[in-house]
């Protein structure tokens, strides 16, 4: 308005002579409220007193004229609060405003507008010098929050409620003093402006927190109160509370705050001992789990309170993120947190599976218990009360995992026909070796400390053996190994696939020693070096598989008769395993020894159908099909190519299409082995990221799709669902194919299986691609993935079923839980459908106890273990990071989070409004700062990008 501010004197006077002059309103009003900026420059009053004399009288003469009317009081009252804005000399004359009564027998609407002004004035006044004036206002925000109590004043009672709040925070008012001589009127006050303030309020008593029990008890008492207003049907009210609640440290609440419906469901009360027991029901009871947040935001139904929630949410993320234990970021990476966070029913698995074992008494379950216990053996850890191991239990450990590990080389079954068991069973081994082989180490280590306890050896004969330790289990586990290889067909076949798993764990554990392992091999004279010991082991699994092969030095020892050739004499089933067997090697043959990844290919391709080579056993040629799939599967995700630049890539490309010519030979015989390798293949390549490898994965899974209408063979006709679906769902994961491909396939494998209900391979196929399309956010296999869990489950409680109708609904059930993920690339679940695992849990482990045909029961019980498997492990992922937070505990808000991101990619926004997902992303965005554990954020939110929720992130 005024460019120099010696000016203001001259240009007032002229606003005052146009203010006596002007008859339109409006301008009235602009004039009047541009006088108090005119006559206060803080610079003028500061340098020229004179000034001041000049331009205040005027100003309050002229607003004390105005104060005199009436109806004009409560713009007075504003325009000299603009004054002392700028001037507190002239408080005296606000004060005495303030403190005025209006003249008896007023309109309620002059009274209204009074009091309106009244509490805006003492509002600004409270905010701009609270410290100064404070005290003064107390009276008048007192008078004002009394006085108006109905509907239409509950503007000036906010306005006074935001007044008192200023003073709250600039501690010139106790907050809970105050709150204390408010509450009698305003807790039982429906009014949501007033309300959404009451809650402004309330957000400052966590900072403002002093460490007394009185002050504890009031917090909790305005926690609970905001927990109840976030329940209010007012949005304004709602999204305060939410808002507030945001300023609070989550610990703080209690599952009895939560509505009811989010609340988590009550735990049966079991039968234990004592004071330890009750306090950890107490716990549960007052800890609120994260997924119910979760939960509450999906109960919210306005934007408007879901912008506040957004809030509440993003503040519970970052306290968990300010308070992640460190250990979590280095257990994920290693896979060792899944197991704590597994819910019950799994869990309990190993045990119920080895109580079932003990006590058979049928022939004709073994086998299924065995393959069964393969996959899900573990023998617990005792410790003692400060939760360290009991060493004389770690010994027993060790040598109970022994004990099963001798058993079941002899009882686990290996038939090429079932091949559905076959394609797992190299993972199986591989993981129970992992097991077996540090259990006994930890064992061994144990046993050492204990000689050491006694003095039986001295220091440095006890720490040269803890130091070789991994090396003597190794052998140690090697010689049980011999000595079942000599045995029966399957215990050779079972010694392949287990010497294979031991060499795949000591390579990992070596490389986790570092340099330290290279110096104990040197010391370590009576043990063979890792990678000696490992060309051995390489070498005598070629040999195996092809009697012709010459082997550059001695192998590892195994079977120890020899034929005529001097190549190892073993069964057909060992030759069959051993090309299963190859895939295992590839990670530690990568890098150090390509000349041998080419011997292995040159195996595989010349036990193919149609080669001069090919061995007269199906089984072996069969294996030799499915393994070449492994191999190239394998180095295409170890990135062969780059290793060994473009050789290696011309050596993959030839490979696949020698593979993909026998499968679509329609003239060559037993090339099943052929199609479910190129499958497995498939799978891999779907997720390298050139382009001509995308465009090859379409192209050759559309040849398949088109060979399941045409082909006769009946053993095509079992692999091929198998094969199409284990290629589609890593394609469509990796946005290969498109929904409208996938959806086609869908509906084909459904037509299928209506008119062979009794085929457990058709059903197997319709199960995984129902769970891989869902877990990537089709949202129509969805739908059908429960619908079939529905018929599948009733099927099998049906006692009169056929069996041949209960072992498909069997198969197709259990891959309806992602059993097959080991061999699909990049399918992301949450850990809330994790948790579905629970109902077919519980039916399988009716069906092992009470199904009266064994065959049924002994397939349940191999099926029961293999998910267990599949649901633990984090090694059968084909990324280095888990698919979700299913490791962090119940409590954590970022597991639910992201499990609801997880779901909305699964269901799309026709089944998720697409705010609830901002809502969450917002809220993990918020900490964008600090570190994330571990996770696969790119198949997480791959979905989101494909489907239509209309954000940007």
């Amino acid at each position: 308005m005024c460019i120099c501010w010696l000016q203001a004197p001259y240009m007032l006077s002229l606003l005052l002579y146009r203010l006596g002059k002007a008859t339109d309103p409006e301008l009235h009003m602009k004039l009047l409220y541009t006088a108090p900026r005119l006559a206060t420059h803080k610079t003028m009053i500061s340098f020229n007193d004179d000034m001041f004399q000049v331009c205040i009288p005027p100003i309050l003469k002229t607003l004390q004229v105005l104060g005199a009317h009436p109806h004009l009081r409560a713009v007075s009252l504003r325009l000299l609060t603009s004054l002392w804005e700028q001037q507190d000399r002239s408080f005296p004359h606000l004060q005495k405003l303030l403190l005025s009564e209006l003249p008896a027998n007023q309109p309620p609407a002059q009274i209204l507008e009074m009091n309106m002004a009244k509490a805006a004035s003492v509002r600004d006044m409270c905010k701009l010098r609270a410290h100064q004036h404070g005290a003064d206002l107390l009276p008048v925000l007192s008078q004002i929050l009394n006085d108006c109590t109905s509907e239409l004043e509950a503007v000036p009672a906010s306005l006074a409620l935001q007044g008192l709040t200023a003073l709250c925070q600039a501690e010139v008012v106790d907050v809970r003093t105050a709150w204390s001589v408010l509450a009698s009127k305003l807790e039982a006050d429906q009014r949501p402006l007033v309300l959404s303030h009451v809650c402004e309020l309330f957000s400052l008593v966590p900072a403002l927190a002093v460490n007394t029990p009185e002050y504890e008890k009031f917090q909790e008492q305005v926690t609970f109160l905001l927990w109840q207003l976030i329940k209010s049907k007012s949005p304004v009210v709602a999204g305060a509370a939410f808002a507030a609640l945001s300023q609070y440290n989550p610990e703080c609440f209690k599952v009895a705050h939560l509505p009811e419906p989010v609340r988590p469901e009550e735990k049966t009360q079991e039968k234990g001992d004592g004071e330890e027991e009750e306090q950890e029901e107490e716990e549960e009871e007052t800890t609120i789990p994260g997924s119910s947040y979760t939960k509450l935001m999906i109960m919210v139904d306005s934007i408007k309170v879901l912008e506040n929630f957004e809030k509440f949410l993003s503040s519970l993320v970052q306290h968990e993120m300010s308070n992640m234990p460190r250990g979590v970021y280095h257990s994920a990476g290693k896979g060792q947190a899944g197991r704590g966070a597994q819910n019950r029913a799994v869990a309990g698995i190993p045990a119920f599976m080895l109580r079932q074992y003990e006590r058979n008494k049928q022939p004709g379950m073994q086998q299924g218990l065995a393959a069964g216990l393969l996959c899900c053996y573990d023998y617990p850890v005792q410790v003692d009360g400060s939760g360290a191991p009991v060493r004389r239990h770690v010994v027993t450990r060790g040598k109970m995992y022994q004990k099963m590990f001798q058993t079941l080389l002899n009882e686990v079954p290996f038939q090429h026909s079932e091949w559905s068991r076959l394609l797992p069973l190299p993972q199986a081994w591989a993981a129970f070796m992992d097991r077996v082989y540090h259990a006994v180490l930890e064992g061994r280590r144990a046993e050492l400390e204990m000689q050491q306890k006694h003095q039986t050896d001295t220091e440095e004969e006890v720490k040269y053996k803890q130091d070789v330790a991994w090396l003597w289990v190794r052998d140690k586990l090697v010689d049980i190994i011999k000595t079942a290889s000599v045995g029966n067909p399957t215990a050779q076949a079972n010694s392949v696939l287990a010497v294979t798993g031991l060499a795949s764990t000591v390579m990992r554990y070596m490389a986790s020693l570092g340099a330290e392992a290279t110096r104990i091999q040197q010391e370590a004279s009576e043990h063979n070096s890792c990678s000696h010991w490992l060309g051995m082991l390489t070498d005598l699994l070629m040999c195996v598989a092809d009697s012709k092969y010459k082997p550059k030095g001695r192998t590892l020892g195994l079977f120890q008769q020899k034929s005529r050739g001097g190549a190892p004499s073993c069964s057909m089933l060992a030759r069959a395993c051993s090309s299963l067997a190859f895939a295992q090697l590839i990670p530690v043959l990568v890098t150090n020894n390509v000349e041998r990844i080419r011997h292995m290919i040159h195996i595989l391709v010349s036990g193919l159908p149609g080669q001069p080579q090919a061995d007269e056993s199906s089984a072996v040629v069969f294996c030799h099909g499915v393994g070449l799939g492994m191999v190239l599967a394998r180095l295409y995700e170890e990135h062969f190519s780059d290793v060994t630049g473009r050789e290696g890539a011309l050596l993959l490309m030839k490979t696949l299409d020698q593979l993909e010519n026998v499968c679509f030979n329609t003239d060559l015989e037993n090339s099943s082995g052929c199609v479910l390798g190129l499958g497995i293949v498939l799978s891999a390549l779907s997720g390298q990221s050139a382009t001509e490898s995308r465009v090859h994965t379409t192209a050759t899974i559309e040849k398949m799709c088109s060979l399941l209408d045409t082909v006769e063979n009946r053993d095509l006709k079992e692999v091929l669902p198998v094969a199409v679906s284990l290629s589609a769902v890593s394609a469509f994961s990796s946005n290969v194919l498109s929904a409208e491909e996938a959806d086609s396939l869908k509906t084909k494998l459904v037509t299928m299986y209506k008119a062979q209900p009794q085929s457990s391979p058709v059903a197997q196929a319709l199960g995984m691609l129902c769970h891989g399309l869902s877990s990537s956010g089709h949202v129509q296999a969805t739908d059908l993935s429960n619908q079939l869990h529905g018929t599948w489950t009733g099927i099998l409680r049906a006692k009169s079923s056929p069996t041949l109708l209960q072992l498909a609904s069997l198969t197709g059930l259990v891959s309806l839980t992602g059993t097959e993920a080991a061999l699909i690339q990049e399918v992301v679940e949450s850990s809330e459908v994790q948790l579905q695992l629970n109902d077919t849990v519980k039916l399988l482990n009716q069906l092992v106890q009470h199904c009266p045909n064994v065959g049924v029961q002994s397939n349940t019980a191999w099926m029961l273990g293999y998910l267990y498997m599949a649901a633990t492990s984090m090694a059968h992922s084909r990324s280095s990071v888990p698919s979700n937070y299913g490791y962090l505990p119940e409590t954590s808000v970022l597991r639910p989070t992201v499990d609801f991101i997880i779901e909305a990619g699964r269901r799309g926004p026709e089944a998720i409004p697409p705010p609830y997902v901002q809502t969450s992303l917002e809220a993990l965005l918020s900490a964008a700062s600090a570190t994330f554990p571990p996770v696969n954020w790119a198949a997480i939110l791959a979905p989101l990008m494909r489907l239509s929720f209309g954000m940007y992130h």
